[in-house]
């Protein structure tokens, strides 16, 4: 081998461990990137959990302390209300919806299912049609074979009901004990006041409700807040000194974004 084809072959060596060390270098440095948001990430989920525990111990104290007004005054909210307050100097705002005021899906309109389905998940009007028919068919078939549905979560079992629009109507959702139908604006949170008198839907029946969805928002600086939610019967029958009962809890998260 001549002196000249020496030099090319060790040339050609050299460039491919100049290009092995390149992507070795580049790999390391994805690998510490893909690392470092894993932490980020790890570090960020256990700030919220532990807010979670704190935001709990905070409102479910302002949810009491709401109750205890509320039996106080010795009258049933008919309406939706909006009360701030405090709990050991953090301002905590409580939302207090009857049951009046949000939708029953036991006795739920096809045109209820249809504006929520739209509104709230954001389905075409017309897809929102063919899941609410399939939310009356269903739940026509439960009651003709003597089953009801239990819980809000029944409603997944539905074709068209996936986990995401479930999770977008569930605010406005509850399971009453009765066939009620309609829904009382008044009784409303704001965005589904709007939403059922833009489609004529709303209600001017009043009459107030022994069940109530107390809801406290819980503030943590920049970083979001937690949210307690409790639905309370206010007047239970057959609990001997009983002043309320908890029918449902449930407790999440959101940030500022």
């Amino acid at each position: 081998m001549t002196l000249a084809s020496r030099k090319q072959a060790g040339s050609k060596q050299a460039g491919m461990a100049l290009l092995l060390v390149l992507w070795v270098v580049a790999g390391l440095s994805i690998f510490a990137a893909s690392l470092g948001r894993t932490v980020r990430s790890e570090a960020a989920q256990a700030t919220v959990a532990r807010h979670l525990i704190e935001g709990r111990a905070y409102g479910e104290a302002a949810v009491y302390q709401v109750l205890f007004q509320i039996l106080s005054t010795g009258k049933q909210p008919d309406r939706y209300t909006l009360i701030d307050t405090n709990w050991q100097g953090v301002p905590i705002e409580v939302e207090i919806v009857p049951w009046t005021g949000l939708i029953n899906i036991h006795g739920a309109t096809a045109s209820l299912w249809t504006l929520v389905l739209e509104k709230a998940a954001q389905l075409p009007r017309s897809q929102a049609a063919q899941v609410a028919e399939k939310i009356i068919e269903s739940r026509k078939y439960d009651e003709s074979k003597g089953a009801k549905w239990e819980s809000l979560e029944d409603l997944l079992q539905i074709p068209g009901v996936d986990y995401f629009v479930f999770q977008s109507i569930r605010p406005y959702l509850v399971a009453e004990g009765s066939s009620r139908q309609d829904v009382s604006s008044q009784a409303s949170p704001e965005l589904l006041r709007r939403w059922l008198q833009e489609g004529g839907l709303d209600s001017a029946r009043n009459a107030p409700s022994g069940i109530l969805r107390i809801t406290a928002k819980i503030p943590f600086e920049s970083s979001g807040y937690a949210f307690v939610e409790r639905d309370v019967l206010t007047r239970p029958s057959g609990f001997l000194g009983q002043k309320w009962k908890i029918l449902a809890a449930e407790q999440f998260w959101r940030t500022n974004k």
